[in-house]
């Protein structure tokens, strides 16, 4: 008998026809003879809202450029992989307390993204769950096709989607993750973090990843996000946009 654990099925509910329902975030410098990406700071973004183009993401992915949010992109990549757009930043805003960051970027005519549903119930322990993310991103440099031509970049970017369960809730914090977080036994890797941690029963979302290993992860409670007052949304708050945003109970 193998002891090997067989690894998860990606629900059909979390992915479309053209891409899954998460995204690489990083910072992305183009200029006409150059292109500097960051993948030290490479995590994960999710869509709440099909018009405003507003996402979700963990802040500390994002805390070096509050200041200049024109810096990061949002890679939008089709599945499978014929093309990548680089969606720019447009506004950012992060939780002045707990490891919660939201943004929005002006989607180009004609792209849809898939929105994922907010849940205002909490989880309980054992409830099977699971992270989804760009945990194992890669990057290698390619040649210029063509001389004086600008060099390639190669992105394998296969999001990677961990199963687990509930095993605590803290209103206090766990470990680095601060605020109200769920710990959970999904393995957690860097690049995952600020993807959201869905519930396998109805594919909503009840925290955004902090931090973790391969043994557990953290995230922080999605319902933080709810009431927070958004500067660049004239103080409204996600709530208030039920709208543009799903919501579902637990």
């Amino acid at each position: 008998m193998s002891d090997t654990k067989p690894k998860p099925t990606l629900p059909k509910t979390f992915r479309t026809e053209t891409h899954p329902p998460v995204y690489p975030i990083c910072p992305w410098r183009r200029t006409a003879t150059s292109l500097d990406v960051d993948f030290d700071v490479l995590g994960t973004a999710f869509f709440i809202s099909d018009d405003g183009g507003l996402f979700v993401t963990a802040k500390h992915v994002v805390d070096g450029y509050l200041g200049e949010p024109s810096m990061l992109r949002i890679l939008h990549v089709d599945d499978p992989p014929t093309r990548m757009l680089e969606l720019a930043v447009i506004a950012l805003q992060a939780h002045p307390q707990w490891d919660l960051a939201i943004g929005r970027i002006r989607l180009p005519p004609q792209l849809s993204v898939q929105r994922l549903k907010l849940a205002e119930g909490q989880l309980p322990v054992g409830e099977p769950t699971c992270v989804f993310g760009y945990s194992r991103t890669i990057h290698a440099d390619l040649e210029p096709e063509r001389p004086h031509g600008l060099p390639g970049l190669h992105l394998s970017m296969d999001p990677m989607f961990y199963a687990g369960r509930i095993d605590a809730y803290h209103l206090d914090g766990f470990g680095l993750a601060r605020g109200p977080v769920y710990v959970h036994t999904a393995e957690t890797l860097g690049g995952i973090s600020g993807g959201p941690l869905l519930r396998l029963s109805d594919s909503a979302v009840y925290g955004v990843t902090s931090t973790g290993c391969e043994a557990y992860g953290t995230a922080t409670d999605i319902r933080e996000l709810l009431d927070w007052p958004i500067t660049f949304l004239g103080n409204a708050t996600i709530r208030q946009l039920a709208g543009n945003v799903a919501t579902n109970e637990a």
